[in-house]
């Protein structure tokens, strides 16, 4: 069996909690690979805003992939109201920033406008079980999004780390792909990775 020990840089517990589900879905559905979340190297550095995150990725993630033995790195923050169009210039250019020896070990995710819109994808699917309709969500609020995941725009680190679960409990990587461009293109180059 393959293990591969995995650590965040993220911005909030909305992203961690994503991660860490995805990690046990995908192990659960490749009996050849093992993923461990070290949280050694992540506890410490609890980042507070998505500046922290850009501001101090690079050296961050030097440090962790030199002292903890990591195989793969997730670095994620928020799309927000980047212009979507820009959105592969953006990737490539925060997986530059990277030292080259930890570029093909480090998964960047920018989830157009934020998680949340990830989020709202699978439960619209989890609500409409034998849908096939495409719903199109990326021109709306971000706060909106959020009013209809947590049912509050600011929700508590508990409520948000709940409701992720919650909704990862019905995850289904293909439906989310087909749905959201930003997913595709993390879900594309960690298959390619792992």
């Amino acid at each position: 069996m393959k293990q591969i020990n995995c650590s965040i840089i993220c911005e909030d517990i909305a992203h961690s909690t994503f991660v860490d589900e995805f990690l046990k879905f995908a192990s659960a559905h490749d009996p050849e690979i093992s993923f461990s979340l070290n949280v050694d190297c992540y506890s410490p550095w609890k980042f507070k805003s998505k500046s922290d995150v850009l501001n101090y990725y690079v050296d961050v993630a030097a440090r962790w992939f030199a002292n903890y033995n990591l195989n793969l790195l997730f670095i994620i923050v928020d799309f927000d109201d980047w212009n979507i169009s820009e959105f592969g210039e953006h990737h490539d250019k925060l997986l530059a920033g990277l030292k080259t020896d930890i570029q093909d070990k480090s998964l960047i995710l920018l989830p157009v406008r934020a998680i949340e819109f990830w989020l709202y994808h699978v439960q619209w699917k989890i609500d409409n079980p034998g849908s096939t309709k495409n719903i199109s969500i990326e021109d709306k609020p971000r706060g909106e999004m959020k009013k209809l995941l947590y049912n509050t725009k600011k929700p508590h680190k508990e409520l948000a780390e709940a409701s992720v679960r919650r909704i990862m409990n019905d995850f289904d990587p293909d439906w989310l792909v087909s749905r959201s461009r930003s997913f595709k293109h993390f879900y594309a180059r960690f298959m390619k990775l792992i």
